[in-house]
């Protein structure tokens, strides 16, 4: 699968032991990333691109699964046979039906622990900020079916800037201004960790006009400090599973001190 800018092990078969998070920009399997076709190695002695995993591998074939928005995954195979001129040819056959299958696994809201290790390794690496504050938001984005989230930090007088946002394809809903983050902020309890909020019952205009159901609020702490705020928001969803919140929990938990660090 291809997230957060690499190559994560979704299956494995017939490998002791393979490398996880692997780059874009290295191997086979990252060429047929980056030009979205098929790589057939018919000997992977004569291929300077190739990472000798296994050890055994006389030819490799890397399938990229491409949708309308790029490519989601690749199927890696390493034989210890020579593969047949061609074999792409067949390969190819599988390949709309696979794509169909990552992408949805990539859309999907089941966020397993795995998925969420790697996603806090990923971001415990990361030096700068922005890189932090964007993977944040799009992560949120991720383990709650909200369809725009913001980072918000406060600056060294207290007052909330604006730092990173995203939002769902095909969805042109506006993000929260700084003022209408900063009052919502104050309806909630100081000590609050994941807050709902039900926007249809709110008698804010900018709220109102926007025709939203729920506005999610996580405080960001680091230090005994909040340093600032994870806010999604959504015109359709109007209740999270217990399940969801805490993830987005942790999802901010680990933002914030990486936040600090990075800062």
């Amino acid at each position: 699968m291809v997230e957060h800018g690499r190559l994560w092990s979704v299956g494995v078969r017939g490998y002791e032991l393979i490398p996880d998070g692997l780059p874009l920009d290295e191997g086979v399997i990252g060429r047929a990333v980056r030009t979205s076709e098929i790589q057939l190695v018919l000997d992977v002695a004569t291929d300077p691109d190739f990472v000798d995993v296994a050890g055994t591998a006389v030819s490799a074939l890397a399938i990229p699964l491409v949708t309308a928005t790029g490519v989601v995954g690749v199927v890696n195979v390493e034989t210890t046979a020579r593969l047949p001129a061609g074999g792409e040819k067949a390969a190819r056959l599988l390949m709309p039906s696979l794509a169909r299958r990552m992408e949805e696994l990539c859309a999907s809201l089941v966020v397993d622990m795995s998925s969420l290790a790697r996603l806090f390794v990923h971001m415990s690496s990361l030096r700068d900020p922005l890189a932090i504050a964007e993977l944040a938001v799009r992560s949120l984005g991720r383990v709650i079916p909200v369809e725009r989230t913001q980072l918000l930090l406060h600056d060294e007088s207290g007052r909330i800037l604006e730092f990173a946002e995203w939002h769902a394809a095909g969805h042109d809903l506006d993000p929260l201004s700084v003022p209408v983050v900063r009052e919502l902020r104050g309806q909630i309890d100081a000590a609050a960790v994941f807050e709902l909020l039900d926007a249809s019952v709110t008698r804010m205009p900018e709220l109102t006009g926007l025709h939203l159901r729920s506005v999610v609020l996580i405080p960001l702490r680091a230090n005994g400090a909040e340093i600032g705020l994870l806010v999604g928001t959504s015109r359709f969803a109007k209740k999270f599973d217990r399940g969801q919140g805490e993830v987005a929990s942790l999802l901010a938990a680990h933002a914030a001190v990486s936040l600090d660090a990075a800062i």
